[in-house]
């Protein structure tokens, strides 16, 4: 038995990374950055989960593990592509929402194909419609509305910044990460937590300036308000659908 404990003691030592020494004079070796980036890169295959074998965590927390580990090794690893995660997630979505959609609108005889074109023209951003939108019941076009806001360009680009995230603040916890790699980690966490600040500032502001100037304009201008009376619109709804719509 003790031989066995041995023999898998050194194959977790062999599958320990361990830095180079350094031949910039630097006798701690510490690791460059190159070699930084690299050991994540390792790291990343070699501590992908938290899960092996020695955590604490609940048995259910390693579950969930296992599967979001599982999800990144199919979409991620393999097929190494963000596309495939965003198709995958996009299409669960607009499914998922038209059934909302559907349920929302049956008071008005909405077909279930029609729900369906209208939660995939809002989740892609094309605002397209089979139906004469201003009938739907107001469920529905809060639905719609909602669906609307995570369909834009911009909202979409701080994805990949929050998975970037996420896959940093797992590194962190890495036993084997040396001194410098883990001052590296820092630093791009402190960019990623920057670039997803301008993000979601830009994605903000654009709207509620816009919001703002357009429903003043509507509410308090003559021509404005008379075509919002003309059609018993209330001028800050129509304002909202339309600076969401336009910007997404």
């Amino acid at each position: 038995m003790d031989s066995n404990v041995k023999d898998n003691d050194k194959g977790r030592e062999s599958n320990t990374i361990q830095p180079e020494p350094s031949t910039n004079g630097n006798t701690n070796g510490e690791l460059n950055k190159s070699q930084s980036v690299e050991l994540l890169v390792q790291e990343e295959y070699v501590y992908g989960a938290p899960n092996d074998g020695v955590s604490d965590a609940p048995r259910w927390k390693q579950k969930w593990w296992d599967f979001t580990d599982w999800v990144a090794d199919s979409f991620f690893r393999r097929m190494r592509s963000y596309y495939w995660l965003h198709l995958a997630i996009w299409v669960f979505a607009s499914l998922l929402w038209s059934g909302f959609v559907a349920a929302s609108g049956a008071s008005k005889g909405m077909p279930y194909i029609d729900s369906l074109f209208y939660s995939v023209s809002a989740m892609s951003a094309t605002g397209l419609a089979t139906r004469d939108f201003s009938t739907e019941t107001l469920a529905t076009k809060i639905l719609i509305f909602f669906a609307m806001l995570p369909s834009g360009a911009v909202f979409e680009s701080s994805i990949p910044v929050f998975h970037r995230l996420y896959r940093l603040h797992r590194l962190k916890k890495s036993p084997m990460i040396s001194t410098t790699a883990l001052e590296t980690l820092k630093k791009e966490t402190v960019t990623a937590q920057i670039l997803c600040g301008i993000i979601w500032s830009y994605w903000f502001l654009v709207q509620l300036m816009s919001f703002v100037a357009l429903g003043f304009w509507t509410q308090f201008s003559g021509d404005g308000s008379a075509v919002m009376d003309t059609n018993s619109v209330n001028a800050w709804w129509w304002t909202t659908f339309q600076v969401v719509s336009s910007f997404n």
